[in-house]
């Protein structure tokens, strides 16, 4: 009975790499229930892994409560069905830590919008994200572009990036 017991405890309790972000004791109990709450809106406790792996900050305590997380999940569900909020809360676990009021009046296509952001933004190419690797393809492209003496970085590449990214926008 004892082991049954401990088997259950241990499957209830956050993963040891959401655990150890907690400062105190108190700190723990508040991630437990944070992880609970994260689990079951996951379904499985696999889900809720790669979901946290993905966007840890979700189960800070300091951040989101187990209301947001369970409010959250049925404002989805109320916008886009249970499938819907699912493929959401997949490519953007930080919507979970969306306050349910303001979500249910965000217009749905900026949700659908930033959950695919965070889904590109999410993936990985050689440890890096893929975001990484778009931002220096842009840079290198726009250098290309300008020709001439393009590559005098004048100040360094970071002025350079800001200025190119400053362009696009008008």
């Amino acid at each position: 009975m004892l082991s049954l017991v401990a088997s259950l405890s241990a499957a209830l309790a956050p993963p040891p790499f959401i655990l150890s972000r907690a400062q105190s004791s108190a700190d723990a109990g508040k991630v437990k229930a944070l992880w609970n709450s994260f689990e079951s809106v996951y379904g499985s406790r696999e889900l809720a892994e790669a979901a946290a792996r993905r966007n840890p900050q979700v189960l800070l305590p300091f951040l989101n409560s187990p209301a947001t997380i369970t409010g959250a999940h049925r404002t989805l569900i109320d916008l886009f069905g249970a499938d819907g909020a699912a493929d959401i809360i997949s490519k953007n676990p930080g919507v979970l830590a969306c306050d349910p009021t303001t979500l249910a009046k965000t217009p749905k296509s900026d949700i659908v919008i930033a959950a695919n952001v965070c889904a590109i933004g999410g993936a990985r190419v050689g440890g890096l994200p893929v975001a990484v690797y778009a931002v220096a393809a842009a840079a290198v492209a726009a250098k290309l572009l300008q020709g001439g003496d393009a590559w005098d970085l004048r100040g360094g590449l970071g002025p350079q990036l800001q200025a190119f990214l400053g362009s696009l926008g008008g």
